[in-house]
This record gives structure tokens, C-alpha cells and sequence, in this order.
């Protein structure tokens, strides 16, 4: 049998697209390796990423501005001269509401960063045991993953990252044949 990258060359109609599918809408091992490593770059960078987030909030006025990062530890607070003649409980009331406004804003960013890794569905997640339910917007589409492969515990289907969208041909009838015949058992560790 001949595959797509056997000497002989791919089998006719199992050509893979520019963008590295098969007719029968599936990847190539090149895509999935791609695929992996890009994921695994968009991963490494992600603790700087998060790092760098923060969140503000700013009261009506706008005497007080409190900045906080993603775990919601205060980074900054600007607050206007002729608030310090106010009640001190009163402004230490205005900072700590602010400060949890302003830590809300920091997850819901955070939360942008974690998308293109995790996938919107565990994002979506996160959201709503973040309590950051009101922020989800009720139409927006849910991608299972940004390069089209499900992330584990999505019942979510991707959408076709390539253009191709012909129906499973012969040779991909005689593919799945193979797949059903094959002996699993010959790969044994012991050997």
C-alpha cells in the first residue's frame, strides 16, 4: 500500500491541499505536527502573556483609577487630591469595589490570552467559574480550536480550516477498509 508520503508518491485523489488536508476532509501527519507545534509555541509563551495583563476600573467621578494584574494584586491607584477629603472608609470602599471591578477585567483578558491555546469551549468554561458569565456575548460563534482540532472534552465540531470540501472518495472507503483489517497487536512494546 502507498500513502501520501511513500516514494511511489500519494495514491490518486488522496492529494493533500495547500493547506495540508486530504479530499476526505482529513490532515495530513505534516498538518498534525505543524498544528502541535504551533499550539506548543502559542503554550510556552502563554506565562508572559498572563504576566502582563492587567485590569483597571475608574469610579463615576473619575477621581479613582485602581489597576490590578490577573490575580487581582494592585499594581496601581491614581486617586484625585480633592478625594482625600473624603470619608476614609468611604474611599477604602470605592478602591476595594474598584480593585474587584478592575480584577474582573484583568480574568476577562486573561481570559482572550487563553483562547487561541485552549480553545473557546474551555474558555467558555472558565468564563462561567469565573463568574464571568454577563461578559459572554450569546451569539458569538464557539471555535473547538483556533487550527480546526478538537481540544479534549469538546463535543464541539471544528469548522473546515481548508477549502476543499469534496465527499469521501473510493480511496477513502478503501482507507477506512485498511484501518478495520489492521492487526494493532503487532505493535507490541515487548519487542
Amino acid at each position: 500500500m502507498t500513502g501520501p508520503n511513500e516514494p511511489n508518491g500519494p495514491r490518486p485523489g488522496m492529494r493533500p491541499d495547500a493547506m495540508g488536508y486530504l479530499p476526505n476532509g482529513r490532515p495530513t501527519t505534516e498538518r498534525l505536527v505543524q498544528d502541535a507545534e504551533e499550539r506548543l509555541e502559542r503554550a510556552e509563551k502563554l506565562p508572559e502573556a498572563l504576566t502582563s495583563i492587567r485590569g483597571w476600573a475608574v469610579n463615576e467621578p473619575e477621581t479613582i483609577t485602581v489597576t490590578v494584574n490577573n490575580l487581582g494584586e494592585l499594581v496601581d491607584i491614581d486617586i484625585a487630591e480633592i478625594v482625600l477629603t473624603a470619608d476614609p472608609t468611604a474611599i477604602g470602599e470605592q478602591i476595594v469595589r474598584l480593585a474587584a471591578e478592575a480584577h474582573r477585567a484583568a480574568q476577562a483578558e486573561g481570559l482572550g490570552v487563553l483562547a487561541p491555546v485552549v480553545g473557546d469551549a474551555q474558555v467558555l468554561e472558565l468564563a462561567r467559574e469565573a463568574g464571568l458569565a454577563e461578559r459572554i456575548e450569546p451569539d458569538a460563534p464557539v471555535v473547538a480550536h483556533e487550527d480546526g482540532i478538537l481540544t479534549p472534552g469538546s463535543a464541539l465540531e471544528p469548522e473546515p480550516v481548508h477549502s476543499d470540501t469534496s465527499a469521501p472518495g473510493r480511496d477513502w472507503q478503501e482507507d477506512e477498509d485498511d484501518i478495520s483489517q489492521f492487526d494493532f497487536s503487532r505493535f507490541r512494546s515487548d519487542r
